[in-house]
């Protein structure tokens, strides 16, 4: 039996200290330069003010002799900025989409009160190249999130629909066993950041906390030319942001599901010279769950909260038969219906079913997500973010299988059971229980009219893994299958054929016959 314990915690503590050109992990920056719209000379004390439905009251700076503007530390959203200054007719543009790690550029001109006597409208679109990095990837959200579906059954997460799924959409991704390879590396070799939150395994470096899609409000897929910020990652960064309160109460009730009366059996495979098969089913994978999110104190105090149960169901077929090689049509018992298949050397290999034998058992898994979120801005140049979420999954337990670590049932490649299923439940199902527990602590602070940038991230990352007996009886308990020693057997005095009667008991030993 396979009994594992292990217990990985990660305590995350980060501190940016940046001048003007600061590019600051989770926070973006819209700049540009302002000109006169008469005889193009820069614009000086022109005073920008940005607003946004994601962001706590306003941000205000003012262009300096050159006419440059620079407003930092936003979070992601859609803005509108108004240009104001003293002589000059007031400008607005909005409908400035702001992505995640971005810095975008925006030059505006503006028209003297005198002179001009005509309305101009301007027409165009706003800017959304990134000026501020090289990096190459794709991001992801909301919008896409709610009318695209991107997360597959069968991959890690896939019951809660986890963010990582999406990683796919970036150009070189591609899915492996335990997750997403991005540029040629394996999934392992990945960052995942949740908050400003490192939140891979810390014993093996994949994902650990499979956040619900339903939480996220973006993420940002960088696949290469990534900032110094994201280190220990030799793959691509996978940086997410979660929804957060606004202004007014918003939230949503979804659910979720893939029945698997829709889903085409996989193909039987079969083993030469076995007498025991098994064949997997899909019965349901699905989630359902709420979020609600508004203001504790308008332009001060926000707060978001949700929840996420999941549930992943696989049937498991085992069966026993009988097996015969034929050398000729006219063999005893070689014309029974059956599973024949033709063997070059010794004539037909026959299979047949014996009643009585087979076993269905339910592969389990079922997952629970949450998240909270309090975020309060001091004043215009400093707020706090305290966020917690977690994953707690189970898998398996008493006449169940479990789910392994890569996503699938730990007795089938995808529905095909028969290469696992090779000795008694006993020895091969588990229990297997995964916990992690995640707490942020996110401070922005600016100081010396923005000149000098403080982003201060504290965070602990909790993970408790477990695989146990089917029968949950503990390590060292002395108790159960736990007490029971892993011991293979193999016949060396006769080793020869032997009868399944001799490792599994059967309604009718004498259906084998003797050999």
């Amino acid at each position: 039996m396979s009994r594992r314990n292990r217990v990985n915690r990660g305590l995350w503590l980060a501190v940016l200290l940046w001048g003007t050109g600061a590019f600051a992990q989770g926070n973006s920056v819209i700049t540009g330069t302002l000109t006169n719209a008469a005889n193009k000379s820069p614009l000086e004390n022109v005073v920008v003010t940005a607003t946004s439905p994601q962001l706590q009251g306003e941000r205000t700076v003012v262009s300096d002799k050159s006419g440059l503007y620079r407003i930092p530390q936003l979070p992601s959203g859609t803005y509108l900025l108004r240009f104001e200054s003293q002589g000059f007719k007031l400008y607005e543009r909005g409908g400035i989409l702001l992505r995640i790690d971005r810095t975008i550029r925006l030059n505006a001109e503006l028209l003297p009160d005198e002179g001009l006597t005509e309305n101009v409208e301007v027409v165009g679109a706003p800017p959304s190249v990134d000026v501020g990095s090289s990096a190459a990837g794709v991001t992801v959200d909301q919008d896409f999130i709610r009318n695209i579906a991107v997360i597959r059954p069968g991959t890690k997460g896939s019951a809660s629909r986890s963010f990582e799924g999406l990683a796919e959409l970036a150009p070189g991704a591609t899915e492996d066993r335990y997750g997403v390879s991005i540029s040629g590396s394996s999934s392992p070799e990945s960052q995942y950041v949740v908050d400003g939150l490192s939140v891979n395994d810390p014993g093996v470096g994949t994902l650990g906390t499979p956040l619900s899609v339903e939480f996220v409000k973006e993420v940002n897929i960088i696949t290469g030319g990534y900032m110094p910020e994201y280190g220990r990652s030799t793959g691509g960064v996978l940086n997410v942001v979660t929804k957060s309160g606004s202004n007014e109460f918003h939230g949503s009730v979804f659910a979720n599901m893939a029945p698997g009366s829709l889903q085409t059996a996989g193909t039987v495979v079969r083993r030469e010279g076995s007498v025991i098969s098994a064949q997997g089913s899909a019965h349901n994978l699905g989630d359902f769950g709420f979020d609600l999110g508004g203001p504790l104190l308008k332009d001060k105090l926000w707060f978001y909260v949700g929840v996420a149960p999941s549930f992943n169901r696989i049937q498991v077929d085992r069966q026993l038969s009988t097996f015969e090689i034929c050398t000729g049509e006219d063999d005893n018992g070689c014309k029974k219906a059956g599973d024949r298949r033709k063997d070059t050397t010794t004539g037909f290999s026959q299979a047949t079913p014996i009643e009585g034998t087979q076993v269905s058992r339910f592969a389990d898994e079922r997952s629970i997500q949450y998240l909270g979120k309090l975020t309060y801005n001091f004043n215009q140049d400093h707020s706090l973010a305290v966020s917690v979420f977690g994953t707690p999954r189970s898998s398996g337990g008493t006449n169940k299988y479990a789910f392994s670590d890569d996503g699938e049932p730990e007795v089938c490649t995808s529905l095909s059971c028969t290469g696992f299923v090779q000795g008694a439940y006993e020895a091969i199902a588990t229990r297997r229980e995964n916990s992690a527990l995640d707490l942020v602590a996110k401070q922005t602070s600016s100081f010396f009219d923005k000149k000098l940038l403080v982003d201060a991230t504290l965070g602990w990352h909790h993970q408790a893994d477990s695989i146990l007996p089917s029968d949950g009886s503990g390590l060292g308990s002395g108790k159960g299958l736990s007490a029971q020693s892993n011991i293979a057997w193999r016949r060396t005095r006769n080793p020869g054929p032997h009868t399944i009667d001799e490792f599994e008991a059967l309604p009718d030993p004498n259906v084998c016959g003797t050999t």
